[in-house]
């Protein structure tokens, strides 16, 4: 072993290791343009992929911008359904209650499903923090299918106030997360 260690010379190790490096360098001289279209593609696609994240969520955030209204008014329009269920279908207050539930249906309901189609399609493409806060809100706003509880005041005021605080921490998120 000793013998071995005294016949080492770092002089040929050297020589080696800087013949080795300099075909390296030849051969990549020789494919400079290709490897610099590499790193250039690359670098391209890793821009594009930050710049549609950053549209992603510049349109979340436009479509989360009055989410708690609309989902409000959504709310509304499952309580006149539930209230219309208790009138007289000839009333003149049920004329003006169905009246006034398609107008409010026709103006926010659209947006709302629009809202909610948008956060579903691209619920893969968001942040972790993000789609765990959709999907709670999700499961929070979908509730209001169930119309027996609609017409329970402090259901339907917990419930949009809990939508309302998940939109405001989306937003905030979102914004960290662009500045």
């Amino acid at each position: 072993m000793i013998d071995l260690l005294s016949r080492f010379s770092w002089g040929r190790l050297l020589f080696v290791f800087s013949v080795a490096l300099n075909v390296v360098q030849a051969v990549a001289l020789l494919f400079k343009s290709a490897l610099n279209q590499i790193a250039i593609d690359w670098y391209t696609r890793v821009q594009a992929r930050r710049e549609r994240r950053r549209k992603l969520l510049l349109d979340l955030y436009e479509h989360l911008g009055i989410f708690g209204a609309r989902y409000m008014v959504v709310t509304a329009t499952f309580l006149l359904d539930a209230a219309l269920a208790d009138m007289d279908p000839d009333s003149e207050a049920a004329g003006e209650v169905q009246a006034a539930n398609r107008l409010l249906a026709e103006r926010f309901s659209v947006p709302f499903d629009a809202s909610m189609d948008f956060m579903h399609r691209h619920e893969l493409e968001l942040p972790a923090r993000i789609r765990d806060a959709i999907i709670r809100m999700r499961e929070t706003a979908m509730r209001v299918a169930d119309v027996s509880a609609m017409t329970d005041p402090v259901d339907v005021n917990r419930r949009t106030t809990a939508v309302q605080n998940i939109v405001v921490e989306i937003r905030t998120e979102i914004r960290r997360l662009l500045h």
